[in-house]
């Protein structure tokens, strides 16, 4: 539970200790002469000991050591994976392939608008896709997820699970596929698309899900909005983690989701049974106009190439209509809540928005760093 230790041969003012106590230290701090000793703990080359830092000569022996490293998330969406580059992998915790829908009988692959199914074996990119994606994981500890459900991939999902018949066959084939492509779990974003979302078969599907994965390492992930807390109970029981999607056209403050708004609906999850140590927040690499427009979304990407806002700045104008979004500021203040809070972390709507890992404003960057992410496979 301890991030980091110090010691010093000299009295810290509390402006001072607050200034500096979620910072990595240099040397323009203001007592650094009189630092005696810095155990950061990112020492991960060793099982045994970890070593002191910034020019401090002290070692410590581990003990009885549980590693739970931080989470940093991002979606992958099929569509977008072109305009994502490989070195993401050494920044994500968890990379969710999205996605997958279902028909009626509970049978995996993808669903168009128009109602369209198309079979997962007949998807012909879908073994590329993974295959790139295991590459670009091969050489972090990046867990790999594919999403099933999520706007129309949700189409059918209240057939399919209102009948024991057709909810068996889909936790059958979701398992089936993840062990053929080596994953590591399965993300369910049940959203209203023609059809309700049904709290108890949702209870049943993961109930069920949970059973037939436990002769297996595979995980379950929920997806939802962040008002749907009455579902923490069941989410807690059967599930591995939840995330909220704490991004959308919630405008206020200048701002896109304000951390005020998402501190309220983490307390609304957590007073209704969820564990905080379960809770993942959303963050948005995309604006959202305060009403609807044309367009009606602006990429990050597109925001930092035309307007290159600074830090601080959450909102601009294009063509006439004031855009909310997520500047690098309001990304750090929500991932420090996350970690301060004991929450599991955050993940980000989505990879394809960002901009690349080695542009300075990158969300996944800043995200994962102020979390603390760390993918060596020696960890």
């Amino acid at each position: 539970m301890i991030d980091n230790v110090r010691v010093w041969n000299s009295a810290l003012s509390a402006n001072t200790i607050s200034q500096w106590q979620d910072k990595n230290l240099d040397a323009s701090h203001t007592n650094a002469p009189s630092l005696a000793l810095n155990w950061s703990f990112e020492d991960y080359n060793s099982a045994n000991q970890v070593s002191a830092d910034t020019n401090t000569a002290y070692a410590g022996e581990i003990n009885d050591l549980v590693y739970q490293r931080q989470f940093v998330g991002s979606y992958f969406p099929y569509y977008a994976l072109g305009r994502i580059t490989p070195e993401t992998s050494e920044h994500l915790s968890h990379i969710f392939y999205f996605s997958f829908g279902t028909n009626s009988d509970g049978e995996l692959g993808r669903v168009k608008s128009d109602g369209t199914f198309t079979h997962v074996d007949n998807l012909g990119k879908v073994p590329a896709d993974i295959a790139l994606l295991n590459s670009w994981r091969e050489n972090y500890n990046t867990e790999l997820f594919v999403t099933v459900g999520g706007w129309v991939q949700s189409d059918y999902l209240d057939e399919a699970l209102s009948s024991p018949i057709a909810r068996a066959n889909l936790i059958a084939n979701i398992k089936a596929f993840l062990l053929q492509y080596n994953l590591n779990g399965v993300d369910i974003d049940w959203e209203h698309y023609h059809g309700n979302v049904n709290a108890s078969h949702y209870s049943l599907f993961l109930q069920e899900m949970q059973a037939s994965f436990s002769d297996t390492n595979l995980k379950i992930s929920v997806t939802i909005a962040a008002d749907g807390y009455a579902n923490a109970p069941a989410f807690e029981q059967y599930s591995d983690f939840v995330q909220l999607m704490t991004y959308g056209r919630v405008i206020s403050a200048g701002t896109q989701y304000p951390l005020s708004t998402l501190k309220t609906k983490v307390n609304s999850w957590t007073s209704n049974g969820l564990s905080k140590e379960k809770l993942v927040v959303g963050l948005p690499a995309y604006s959202r106009p305060a009403t609807k427009s044309t367009p009606d979304s602006l990429m990050y990407s597109l925001i930092v190439d035309t307007y290159n806002p600074p830090a601080s700045v959450d909102s601009v104008v294009h063509n006439g209509v004031s855009h909310y979004f997520n500047g690098l500021d309001s990304i750090e203040g929500k991932a420090n809540y996350a970690k301060q809070t004991g929450l599991k972390g955050v993940m980000i709507w989505d990879q394809g928005q960002d901009v690349a890992p080695s542009h300075e404003k990158s969300i996944l960057v800043k995200a994962a760093k102020t979390i603390g992410v760390n993918t060596q496979i020696d960890q």
